[in-house]
């Protein structure tokens, strides 16, 4: 029996996995389960407590009418032990948990030490160099690529390697500012630092 067992998965592995392995089936089953990750994480409530999981309404919970708009529901995380009552609809409780998220943030950074501010503000400051120096290289070898007549598709893609580089290097320069001043989740912000403030850090 142990050798049929064997024989049946090497068949298996001959005639099934090893063909849907040449067409990419395992990648496209990997994507499609990212992306069904990603679109469930956009359209629902990432969970303030395990950071994984997503709310949900409870099950057990009563459909919701047009009368009880203001009745509280019981959202269950799909990965811990977190609830939270809330109202049905769904930006009432992306605000509740945005406010969550953003007392945890203050305290955090209120219990961190002077020397750990710093460090993390350089390892910041670091990353905006580094992201900023390979951004206008992009742009650079953009311009190059168009200038000697090369494919616009690839010089194309250069040139957008170059914006999302500069993206995330203006993000993180806007987080060492953030360290530097102690501004957090102040309403404008951000454009106050795009407006007033050294984006190269």
């Amino acid at each position: 029996m142990a050798i049929l067992h064997k024989s049946k998965k090497a068949a298996k592995f001959v005639f099934v996995d090893m063909p849907l392995g040449v067409l990419g089936y395992s990648q496209l089953r990997l994507g499609n389960r990212v992306i069904r990750d990603l679109w469930s994480s956009v359209r629902s409530v990432v969970c303030p407590q395990c950071k994984q999981g997503v709310l949900v309404r409870s099950p057990v919970d009563q459909p919701t009418t047009a009368n009880d708009r203001n009745t509280l529901h019981p959202w269950l995380c799909t990965q811990c032990d977190f609830a939270i009552l809330q109202v049905a609809d769904v930006r009432e409780l992306r605000d509740s948990v945005r406010t969550m998220r953003n007392q945890e943030a203050v305290v955090l950074l209120g219990e961190m030490e002077f020397s750990a501010r710093q460090k993390r503000m350089r390892q910041y400051a670091f990353q905006s160099r580094l992201f900023f120096a390979i951004s206008f290289a992009a742009f650079g070898w953009f311009l190059f690529q168009v200038a000697a007549g090369a494919s616009l598709v690839y010089s194309a893609n250069i040139g957008s390697l170059g914006l999302a580089c500069g993206a995330v290097a203006l993000k993180a320069s806007y987080r060492a500012w953030q360290l530097d001043t102690g501004t957090l989740f102040v309403e404008g912000s951000f454009l106050r630092f795009l407006r007033y403030e050294r984006w190269f850090r």
